[in-house]
């Protein structure tokens, strides 16, 4: 019970510090252009994939916030928050790996960041790869373990998730003999 405790109040750290005055600073060039194509995306109902700006699934969540909850440099961030907040919460799921306070430490130290609190605070896909490689991870060692079909379903799509984010997705994929 403690433990499940002292990982609500890390989440709820983690989600005050990226939600806190999140529409304040000015959006970087990226973050522009991203905003922008999803807001285009929204307004015109067209998606046209150009590899300079990676893949669509920014685009499409960002456009379903501008939908839910209006446009504006806050909610343009909002899913990079959640993608943020995802990375800290699915550290409850390695556990059996890191051990329970091993697990709660690493969320920690996800939560208090710098790094990861900034890209969990920006318009970009970064912190979407982080979320998607951990699934993707997650996926692999759990079906490992027990061969249950369910973790591959995770592994394929932390994988197809990731793919269709970024281009960076290809390196996590590679391997080396």
């Amino acid at each position: 019970m403690r433990e499940k405790v002292l990982w609500l109040v890390l989440l709820a750290v983690a989600c005050g510090s990226r939600l806190w005055d999140l529409g304040a600073r000015v959006m970087t060039h990226d973050e522009s252009l991203h905003a922008f194509y999803s807001l285009e995306l929204l307004r015109r109902g067209q998606y046209i994939h150009d590899p300079t700006y990676h893949g669509p699934l920014l685009y499409h969540l960002n456009s379903l916030a501008f939908f839910l909850f209006g446009v504006t440099d806050a909610t343009a961030r909002l899913v990079p928050v959640l993608m943020g907040l995802g990375l800290i919460g699915v550290l409850w799921f390695y556990r059996s790996w890191l051990g329970s306070r091993g697990a709660l430490f690493a969320a920690a130290l996800c939560t208090i960041s710098p790094t990861l609190l900034f890209y969990s605070r920006h318009a970009r896909n970064d912190i979407y790869i982080a979320f998607f490689a951990l699934l993707w991870i997650l996926g692999a060692f759990r079906y490992l373990e027990d061969r249950r079909r369910r973790w591959l379903y995770l592994l394929t799509v932390g994988m197809a998730l990731s793919f269709i984010t970024k281009e960076v997705s290809f390196i996590l994929g590679s391997a080396r003999k």
